[in-house]
Parts: C-alpha cells; sequence; structure tokens
C-alpha cells in the first residue's frame, strides 16, 4: 500500500510539473480531463515497469501515456493538428481513452489459469539449418540479381508494385525466418563450437534484412529488443532499464528517419537534423486526432458493425479478386471523414486500435474488446515472466522449448505497440507473417531430445 501511494504521488507530480512547463489551457474540464489520464497511464506505466521488467502490459502503458496523453496535451495547447480537433471533440476523447484504459485494467486484473511449464528440451537440428541458409543465401542473390543491393527498403516492394499486401507478407515472412533463425542459431551455439564460416553467412543475411534502415521502426523495436531481452540477462537488474530504453527509441526513431533518407537519397546530414519538439506534431503522433475525428465520423454516419474488421482478417485476399475488399481503417477515415486523396493527401494515417473497437462496435466494442484484451495480456504476461525466463535461459545446458517460445513472445512486445496504434490491416498482416515464420522456424531448426 505505501508503494500505491509512492508512485500516485510520483505520477501526480511529475504530470503537474509537465503540464506546468508546456502550460495551462484556459478550458479547465479538458485541462483535467488530460491530467487526469497522464496520471492513470504513467501511474501504470510505472508500476509495471518496476514489477514486470518488460512485458506487453508495460507496451500498453507507454502507448497510453505518450501517445494518448502528454503528447496530445502539447499538441492542444499548441493547437498543432494536421487535420483539428475541437473542444468537445478532445474532452469527449479523452472520457473514452478514460473508459478504454480502466477496461484494460479491469481485464488484466481477471485471473486466466495459465498452462502447467513446458520444459521440452530440444536440439539445434544442424542439417536443417545448413540448408535453409543455403536456401536462403540462393533467394538472396536471386534477388540482388532483380533489384540490386539496398539497404534502405525490401526488394519484394519493388517486385510486387510496392506497399501491398502481397509485398507486405513476402518482405516479413523472408526477414523475419532470417530473424528467428538467427537467434535461435544465437542459443544454441552458446552450448557448443560453431562453423566460423556459418556463422559469418548467417551475421550478413541477419543485417542484410533486418538493418534499422530497412525496417520500419515497430520492427525495428520488435527485432533489437528481442535481443537486449534474451541476450542481456543484466538488464533486468537495472531498475527501469526497459522502460528508458522506450522512451530513449523515440529519439532513435527520429534518427532511424533521417540515416534511411541520408542513405536512401544521398542527403547531406546538417545542424537541421538535431531532434526537435516538431517531431511531436507529425503523424507518428496522430492517434489521439485520429480517435477524436473518429468519435465525428461515428455520430455522423453511425458504427460499421464489423466490416472494417472483416477486412483486416481477409488481408490477404486480393482487391482484384474482392473489389469491394474494405481499406485500412486509417485510409477510410482519410477517405470518408477527412475527404483526401491519393493526389491531394496523405492516405496512410494511424487507426489506433481504440479507433478500431469504436468504429466497428461503438462504445460497447471498446468495453467488451478492451476486457478481453487486458485479460489475454494479463495470460502471456504470466506465462512468460521476464525474470522465470531469463534465469531458464542461464540455467538451462540444453534449448529448452519454452524459451522458444518465448522469443515469439518477445517479437510480439515490439509488434504490440504498432497494433495499438494501427492500422488493424496492416497489423495482422505482419503478425501473420511473423506467426508463420516463427513455427517454420521452430519446425525445420529444432529436433525434440528423447
Amino acid at each position: 500500500m505505501r508503494f500505491f501511494f509512492i508512485v500516485l504521488l510520483v505520477s501526480i507530480i511529475v504530470n503537474l510539473i509537465l503540464f506546468q512547463l508546456i502550460g495551462k489551457v484556459l478550458n479547465t474540464s479538458i485541462y483535467y480531463s488530460f491530467l487526469l489520464n497522464c496520471v492513470v497511464s504513467f501511474f501504470f506505466l510505472i508500476k509495471t515497469a518496476s514489477k514486470r521488467k518488460i512485458s506487453l502490459s508495460l507496451i500498453f502503458w507507454f502507448y497510453s501515456y505518450l501517445f494518448l496523453s502528454i503528447v496530445p496535451y502539447l499538441q492542444y495547447h499548441e493547437a498543432i493538428w494536421i487535420y483539428g480537433v475541437t473542444e468537445i471533440e478532445a474532452y469527449e476523447t479523452n472520457k473514452l481513452i478514460f473508459i478504454y484504459n480502466f477496461c484494460f485494467c479491469l481485464g488484466f486484473e481477471l485471473s486466466l489459469t495459465t498452462k502447467k511449464d513446458n520444459r521440452r528440451e530440444v536440439a539445434f537440428n544442424d542439417l536443417y539449418h545448413s540448408w535453409t541458409l543455403i536456401i536462403i543465401l540462393i533467394i538472396h542473390l536471386v534477388l540482388l540479381f532483380k533489384v540490386g543491393f539496398d539497404l534502405t527498403s525490401s526488394p519484394f516492394f519493388t517486385i510486387f508494385g510496392g506497399y501491398n499486401p502481397i509485398s507486405i507478407l513476402c518482405d516479413i515472412l523472408l526477414k523475419t525466418f532470417i530473424y528467428f533463425q538467427f537467434i535461435i542459431y544465437l542459443i544454441s551455439i552458446k552450448k557448443k563450437k560453431t562453423n566460423f564460416l556459418i556463422l559469418i553467412i548467417q551475421l550478413y543475411l541477419f543485417f542484410y534484412y533486418n538493418n534499422p534502415f530497412a525496417s520500419s521502426r515497430f520492427y525495428t523495436l520488435m527485432v533489437y529488443l528481442s535481443i537486449l531481452i534474451v541476450f542481456i540477462p543484466s538488464l533486468s537488474k537495472v531498475k527501469f532499464s526497459f522502460l528508458l530504453i522506450l522512451f530513449f527509441g523515440i529519439t532513435g526513431s527520429y534518427y532511424q528517419n533521417i540515416l534511411r533518407s541520408f542513405l536512401a537519397r544521398n542527403n547531406c546530414l546538417d545542424s537541421s537534423n538535431k531532434f526537435q519538439i516538431d517531431y511531436f506534431f507529425q503523424g507518428h503522433f496522430d492517434s489521439f486526432e485520429n480517435i477524436a475525428n473518429t468519435i465525428s465520423y461515428v455520430k455522423s454516419n453511425g458504427i460499421d458493425y464489423g466490416s472494417q474488421l472483416i477486412g483486416s482478417i481477409f488481408f490477404w485476399v486480393p482487391r482484384s479478386v474482392w473489389p469491394t475488399k474494405p481499406e485500412g481503417s486509417g485510409t477510410y477515415l482519410a477517405k470518408t471523414f477527412y475527404n483526401l486523396d491519393q493526389v491531394n493527401g496523405n492516405l496512410n494515417i494511424s487507426a489506433p486500435f481504440l479507433m478500431e473497437e469504436y468504429i466497428n462496435f461503438g462504445l460497447a466494442g471498446v468495453i467488451i474488446v478492451t476486457i478481453l484484451m487486458g485479460a489475454i495480456i494479463k495470460y502471456f504476461d504470466t506465462k512468460y515472466s521476464y525474470s522465470q525466463i531469463t534465469i531458464l535461459i542461464q540455467a538451462s545446458n540444453k534449448i529448452n522449448i519454452r524459451i522458444i517460445h518465448y522469443l515469439l513472445y518477445t517479437s510480439f512486445i515490439g509488434l504490440f505497440l504498432f497494433l495499438l496504434r494501427g492500422d488493424l490491416l496492416s497489423g495482422i498482416s505482419y503478425s501473420t507473417g511473423i506467426i508463420c515464420a516463427f513455427f517454420l522456424a521452430k519446425k525445420l531448426l529444432t529436433i525434440n531430445c528423447k
């Protein structure tokens, strides 16, 4: 109980200071609605970081605090929006976000029974690893012949005519399989000697397809955060280490874009490339604004009764086969509410998970789905406790199947941030590719020990 009050006091003081630095708005109702959401999300962020080290729930509160609370208050105070938010819309959005946070807490408190720990040991399949490495190397050489050496974008975007479900799925399948192959291989060589040539080839393929300049921000977070979690267990001894990594990752994502642009277009790096506060007024942080405008859209047009959800689930069906297939909710909002088109506006806007819930099923959808999400997150956070896994990694002389499954969990820690920000269609596309790549790698690279 004492810890509870200390964290609550710290949350109030920190956010009051931040609000004082940003400045107070005239509308007290909006001011206190923002402050309430900031205090609530910051409280659970600190509370979760102090107990669970790194988890899906930590990502939820990180997103809720940064993208739905403190940055939107900065945007509101400065009156800098991409499409605009009125005072009424801002207040109603804060109420909806409060309900969203409350429902997640409610679902997280539900007790779901986890399965008994699977401590079955597996061995690394050297033969299949060698063959898959040769096949991937051949695919890599064919792609180099087709599109050339490029560290800044996926070759599949060139081959399949840009950013679409097919190119996304092919890209994520290849690079994520190489990622799982690489990390399972690294776990295995901790227990034995390795072939130097194989190690060099594996390293080259991993860094070519999983370098930060050819990957989105969420994917880079997913891959490199997973490596930190698995191979640097000493981080668990440093209080709030992963929380600091997440906050520093925001500035890191800024410089990732700068360096990618530099490599792709040979632009010059100068003083204007320093991190500036304007970064928080760009499309990366448009979640609050799009939720606010979704509320206005639903008031005028009603909910979509799951039609957007159906389009996300069947993302893999080509539009040539299904011409009326629903578009991603971000693009849908851009066209139907913002009245943008491909020529006169950017259709690539975020569609947060909260927005997906609301546009498909209204307030009832927000309550039911968020409670369910909280319960599911609690289940996996409990099953794959960071402290238990690190002990297992250090203690075992062989590869434990639970460690292999933990790799998929750590991957979804990075992916979860993308799913929360949206849109769901892209999120499901990536999730499908990642899950398929994981089970393929698990099947090919591990064999059961007798």
